[in-house]
């Protein structure tokens, strides 16, 4: 089984557990009045046969994505010159790369009017700027550039690798 095919299947296990839940949740308890004498159609046995299926799905989940974390944490592959597992690559992806993206927007440019600024004494300040603007765009560019090669590699290795016994 692929990875891409085991994400799948994680979902579908999901949705079908959720359909479950929702079915459980209706038909345990109903109300019988002069306009609804009648009891549901169904009964304990039915309830108990799907709490049976969500737990045996939910064991099926959790193998599932114990052979995906033990694949990413197994498969290596290069990327830039350096080896990385799935892992790591999932962690630049979805961490490291945001985080440096957010602290360098927040290296904005402060206001400051090109007039020199003078003091009560007339004594006149001179604003130097520590960080220059164009550099932080070009990490900003850098950063997203590396963002798409990652995701793309990303997308080939969940499409072609086998996931690890």
């Amino acid at each position: 089984m692929r990875i891409i095919e085991g994400l799948k299947a994680i979902k579908h296990l999901d949705r079908k557990i959720e359909k479950n839940l929702k079915r459980i949740s209706e038909w345990c308890s109903y109300e019988v009045d002069e306009s609804n004498p009648e009891s549901p159609l169904y009964n304990a046995e039915d309830i108990v046969r799907m709490k049976q299926q969500i737990m045996d799905w939910s064991i099926e989940k959790a193998k599932l994505r114990h052979l995906l974390h033990k694949t990413n944490i197994k498969t290596i592959v290069e990327f830039d010159g350096k080896s990385y597992n799935i892992d790591q690559l999932l962690l630049l992806s979805t961490m490291v790369i945001p985080t440096r993206l957010n602290m360098l927007k927040q290296l904005t440019r402060r206001s400051i009017s090109r007039k020199s600024i003078y003091t009560g004494d007339d004594k006149k300040i001179k604003v130097i700027m520590q960080y220059d603007p164009k550099e932080r765009e070009k990490d900003i560019d850098a950063l997203d550039n590396l963002s798409v090669k990652v995701s793309a590699l990303l997308d080939s290795l969940t499409l072609n690798t086998e996931m690890v016994e």
